[in-house]
């Protein structure tokens, strides 16, 4: 491991005590590559779901929680093995789940 990925992760783990194991664990949308086997997204301070907020103006939930993003980040990490969305707003999961062969159920 290179000198700058010790510093990132060793920075990473200060600001995410606890939660953040290895690099395979992205907590935004915007982290999740064929790497990730843990998706952690949870609300921010004031309940919501930034990285679910939907900002597509032909989309009928835009400016609230929806699966379009969701689903993109999803078909990127074939490997994923644990999904957390606890007190996300979304109505329903998007079918890329279904293509998650190595998602644990609980």
């Amino acid at each position: 491991m290179s000198l700058f990925a010790r510093r990132l992760l060793v920075a990473t783990q200060a600001a995410f005590p606890g939660r953040i194991k290895n690099m395979s664990t992205a907590m935004r949308l915007a982290d999740v590559g064929a790497a990730t086997t843990e998706l952690i997204l949870r609300p921010n301070p004031s309940g919501e779901f930034t990285d679910l907020t939907c900002v597509n103006m032909m989309c009928e939930h835009v400016g609230g929680s929806c699966v379009c993003k969701l689903a993109k980040s999803l078909s990127k990490a074939p490997g994923l093995e644990r999904l957390d969305l606890r007190g996300n707003k979304l109505g329903a999961l998007p079918d890329a789940v279904k293509d998650l062969e190595k998602l644990a159920t609980s």
